[in-house]
């Protein structure tokens, strides 16, 4: 894929995440990389080549999102949850 081209660290099929599509595409964590991702709304990864982007740290999955059902999943503490819900966001379950 062309996209980020020179970003790319590796791709390959992963199975462990949130909502697996059978594949991913790992990038370097580049400013070139930042100012793609938040040039971005949620409903532009819609069909997008690069739909349904997750984010890792230590090989864990912190923040998924599934883009045709508009959610994003996020790793975080009940305490995290409350303050967050309270700043407007609504996060109302956790993720099996």
């Amino acid at each position: 894929m062309a996209i980020l081209k020179d970003e790319v660290i590796a791709d390959s099929v992963r199975k462990d995440k949130v909502y697996p599509s059978g594949e991913y595409i790992r990038y370097r964590l580049s400013k070139e990389v930042i100012d793609f991702v938040r040039s971005k709304e949620l409903s532009h990864w819609r069909n997008y080549p690069l739909e349904d982007i997750s984010f890792l740290k230590d090989g864990v999955e912190i923040l998924a999102t599934i883009s045709h059902e508009d959610y994003v999943i996020l790793l975080m503490s009940v305490e995290e949850k409350e303050t967050r819900n309270r700043q407007g966001f609504h996060f109302d379950s956790e993720w099996k």
